[in-house]
């Protein structure tokens, strides 16, 4: 019997540990004192737009008080931080976690819902990063990227590299449309001495824009602008506003042509089809904005497919494009007149379809009427080689009215005919090839002298006519001389020249 009660009295403790050991859930005893607390929550993941909301609900397995929180308050807000409901608000776009938790035993338990702000109006809200092409609307927070530079900081920090931007050293800043830009409290620099003076755009057309406030606009890109200090950015002056006015042009001297003329006057290249006067001159008021760079002017005559005539440069360099008058000393000004005065033709192709023609350039409007030369009709001569029927070599006969070339055709009767186009001829010239033997034969000049370059022809009395036939008779060898020049041989013939009846 002894033994027995110590067996009873040494169990007892053990009982009563085990008892004290026990927890209440839900009015019961928990077979389990070391279990912890489960939690459950509504959605795993949840997509709103900017301003919506939506209602998250959750459980706990312990009868513990239950709690919210925001991954990030800049992206969602919440209604309340305790209690087994709140309402999330989406605040701006970006992404981010609400979590339910609890604290059990000095351990947290949680469940998360994953939630996707999408900016307001998205062309795509399951990919709220693609592009729109809309503009924001009023209120709307959009994302700006400010490029600081590799000496830039903006709140202490340098800018990062963008890579699907190209950008580097870049601040994503997100702010709603029409709110302040960063400014020098923020941004600063490395160098020294240097300050952040505002944000720049490179526009479309290569201007700089200045930026206070967050554009109305997606992913706008912006430079900051530093000033001062040792290798800092310069200061951009803000351009100058581009002067605006207009200049009057006149073109005079054609007053007796009879074929219809159009002319076209310009600044900078900018041309306006002038309107002919009564007196006969040509006036035309041009719109000019900036700087005076050029006067233009060139005329028409038959439309896109006739003839058009150029101011000389000075030069023969047949530039059909050259339209720029030489304005000598005269400086050209906004709202002042000035003449442009015909005077003679300088030169012109073979066909007459592109002419140069002198001039004159004043201020002020035509004095008078000063009418000048009227363009002369063109003719046409036939022009024959003849002498070298018997050659057996292959032969090219060349002729040039005024420097114009032209090759030659062989006939069937061995002659060589060519036609040409004129207004007045004042050189004739011709020379032969024989590609394959390397052999050039030139006109003599008949003075005992050779010179490789002489190709004209001395025409003697005769008189050039339009609509008639000349004929180039090769008569034979200057001398018999002949001479070697790099790899060429060349020889003098003699010939005579005559107008076919």
């Amino acid at each position: 019997m002894k033994k027995f009660r110590s067996l009873l009295l040494m169990a007892l403790p053990l009982f009563a540990l085990a008892l004290s050991g026990c927890v209440k859930y839900n009015g019961r005893e928990s077979s389990n004192p070391s279990a912890g607390a489960s939690v459950v929550i509504s959605q795993d993941s949840i997509t709103l737009e900017e301003g919506k909301t939506s209602i998250l609900t959750a459980s706990c397995s312990r009868a513990v008080e239950l709690m919210w929180e925001s991954g990030n308050d800049e992206i969602v807000s919440l209604s309340s931080l305790t209690g087994s409901q709140v309402t999330v608000t989406a605040v701006k776009q970006g992404k981010t976690t609400v979590s339910a938790y609890v604290n059990y035993n000095s351990k947290k338990y949680s469940a998360s819902c994953s939630v996707t702000v999408t900016r307001k109006g998205a062309v795509d809200p399951e990919n709220p990063d693609k592009p729109d092409p809309s503009d924001p609307v009023t209120g709307e927070t959009v994302t700006t990227y400010l490029v600081i530079g590799e000496n830039g900081r903006y709140k202490g920090e340098p800018g990062k590299d963008i890579a699907s931007l190209y950008l580097e050293y870049t601040v994503e800043f997100t702010a709603e449309v029409g709110t302040a830009l960063p400014t020098n409290e923020d941004v600063t620099s490395t160098v020294t001495g240097s300050k952040f003076q505002y944000w720049q755009s490179y526009e479309g057309d290569g201007a700089l824009t200045k930026w206070e406030k967050v554009p109305n606009a997606r992913g706008k890109i912006l430079y900051a602008c530093f000033g001062g200090g040792d290798g800092s950015q310069p200061v951009t002056p803000e351009p100058e506003p581009e002067p605006q006015g207009t200049v009057t042009l006149y073109f005079a001297g054609i007053n007796n042509w009879e074929d219809e003329t159009v002319v076209n006057l310009g600044i900078n290249a900018k041309f306006t089809a002038a309107t002919k006067q009564a007196n006969g001159n040509y006036k035309a008021s041009i719109a000019v904005t900036g700087a005076i760079q050029s006067v233009n002017a060139y005329l028409n005559q038959g439309g896109q497919d006739g003839k058009y005539f150029h101011p000389t440069t000075g030069t023969v360099d047949y530039n059909r494009m050259n339209s720029a008058i030489n304005t000598g000393d005269v400086k050209v000004e906004l709202g002042k007149t000035y003449t442009i005065t015909f005077i003679d033709w300088a030169y012109a192709e073979e066909s007459w379809e592109h002419a140069w023609f002198s001039y004159s350039f004043t201020e002020g409007e035509p004095s008078e009427v000063t009418p000048g030369p009227t363009p002369v009709d063109t003719g046409k001569i036939t022009l024959i080689f003849a002498g070298i029927e018997i050659w057996e070599d292959p032969t090219d006969v060349h002729f040039a009215i005024n420097s114009n070339w032209k090759k030659a055709e062989k006939q069937n009767d061995g002659k060589y005919k060519v036609e040409f186009s004129f207004v007045t001829v004042t050189t004739l010239s011709c020379y032969m090839h024989q590609a394959d033997a390397h052999k050039y034969f030139h006109p003599t000049k008949g003075d005992g002298t050779y010179d490789r370059f002489y190709s004209d022809v001395n025409m003697g009395e005769v008189t050039i006519e339009k609509d008639c036939t000349y004929v180039l008779t090769y008569t034979g060898w200057d001398n018999n001389h002949f001479e070697t020049h790099d790899g060429d041989e060349h020889g003098w013939f003699t010939y005579s020249f005559a107008k076919l009846a």
